[in-house]
């Protein structure tokens, strides 16, 4: 019996290291995913700046500058929720704490781009339109960062649940 489940320990010792390539994968995603944000946050900026030089005064606009800082203010809280995420991500693992650090300082520069957005949102009139489709495109992205992590995370707990196993069988 012991023999059995030292054999089935060392097939679990192999699936946990397998879950947590998967999981430096999902981290490596996530890294990828925050600077596509970074960047659809300053083409935002860029558009404010337009809309701020071109556009004449108008109230629906505004109303729609309004709205575009409204989304500004929603992805900047899914933003933290993600930083919130890799900070735990990091505490996990050595390999994954690296990765996490790069993560975690490219969320801050996109929360910095969206911050600056969303006071330029305040002033933009005739692009905020066009603004507010950039920003969504942004926003759409933080969840995504957050699921993998997410995963990244049950992979881990699943992989430290097999490691206890492996342990008992060890002992017995």
């Amino acid at each position: 019996i012991a023999k059995s489940e030292t054999q089935t320990a060392q097939t679990k010792s192999k699936a946990i290291a397998l879950e947590m390539q998967a999981a430096m994968s999902q981290l490596q995603l996530a890294q990828a995913e925050a600077k596509s944000a970074q960047a659809e946050a300053k083409a935002a900026k860029m558009q404010l700046c337009a809309a701020e030089d071109n556009a004449p005064k108008v109230g629906s606009q505004l109303e729609d500058a309004q709205a575009a800082k409204l989304e500004a203010e929603a992805a900047k809280r899914e933003a933290q929720t993600a930083k919130s995420q890799l900070k735990i991500a990091k505490s996990e693992t050595q390999t994954a704490q690296t990765k996490s650090k790069a993560i975690a300082l490219e969320m801050q520069a996109a929360m910095s781009q969206l911050q600056l957005a969303q006071a330029e949102a305040k002033s933009a009139q005739a692009e905020a339109k066009a603004a507010k489709m950039q920003l969504c495109a942004a926003e759409d992205n933080a969840p995504k960062v957050g699921s993998q992590l997410e995963d990244a995370q049950a992979a881990k707990l699943e992989a430290e649940a097999a490691k206890r196993e492996a342990q008992t069988a060890k002992s017995q």
